[in-house]
């Protein structure tokens, strides 16, 4: 059947129900009907070993992922760099890694510029926007360049649009500076030096040595003394700053969460 079909099909049985007080029980593997079915309304059946559970209230991209077998993402997270990046994913639980894709796109004006790009054309999908901490209350500079990607103006519904979707990584500094600080204490040095296989005095010697305004080369510059790779570096730190730091981090899982909630209705 086609998907227009369907979805006129789910109306009539939608309105049915409604009008002869009924409950219709049905099953199928469509997107375009899940997608024409309430949230309330969607029951996905999961097997677990030899028994199989229901799953009630399910989005449709969680559902297409399941019966598919592969992910099927529920939201894009734009970010600055790739610092960012890593925090953002090392702060979140398995369960919401696996509904979202997380880019890095440069800077906070592009992060901006693909926030109005989804408002312009809102089939592309459920978006978000994580800017480094030193962006908070500068929404001026935020409005101005979003009206201008959105063609040299923002009416209040655009600006809301904005501020619903716009998330800040915690410190009020760059994530680079956020790990420095994180990384003047003892405590999460000998975090770090246990993730990296290294000696709490070799981290400790590096952060020590460093001046916050070249904390990003702190990944590189640790990964040259403990023999390993920038990226690998950059996540240990990231997972453990997360790890020590993690009630600065529960705003911004509330924030994701909310959006896959609002994305699922």
């Amino acid at each position: 059947m086609h998907p227009a079909a369907q979805r006129q099909l789910i109306k009539k049985l939608l309105e049915c129900c409604h009008e002869r007080k009924l409950q219709i029980v049905c099953s199928s593997h469509s997107q375009a009907i899940l997608e024409a079915v309430p949230t309330e309304a969607r029951v996905l059946l999961v097997r677990h070993g030899p028994s199989v559970q229901p799953r009630y209230g399910v989005s449709v991209a969680e559902a297409m992922s399941d019966m598919s077998e592969a992910q099927v993402t529920e939201i894009s997270v734009y970010v600055e760099d790739i610092a960012a990046k890593e925090l953002v994913l090392e702060c979140l639980p398995a369960e919401v890694r696996q509904r979202v894709r997380v880019v890095y796109c440069g800077s906070w004006g592009d992060v901006i510029r693909f926030l109005a790009t989804f408002r312009q054309d809102p089939d592309l999908g459920n978006v978000v926007g994580i800017l480094d901490g030193e962006r908070v209350g500068k929404d001026a500079e935020h409005k101005g360049i979003y009206a201008t990607f959105l063609g040299g103006s923002a009416s209040e519904e655009d600006w809301t649009c904005l501020q619903e979707r716009l998330q800040f990584l915690p410190g009020n500094v760059p994530p680079e500076a956020f790990i420095y600080q994180v990384g003047q204490e003892i405590t999460y040095r000998s975090l770090v030096a246990a993730e990296l296989n290294a000696t709490p005095e070799m981290v400790g010697a590096l952060f020590t040595s460093i001046a916050i305004e070249e904390a990003k080369r702190i990944p590189y510059e640790l990964g040259r003394r403990v023999g390993l790779e920038k990226g690998r570096v950059l996540l240990g730190l990231a997972k453990t700053a997360c790890v020590y730091r993690d009630g600065a981090f529960q705003p911004l899982r509330d924030f994701i969460h909310q959006r896959l909630e609002a994305g699922a209705r």
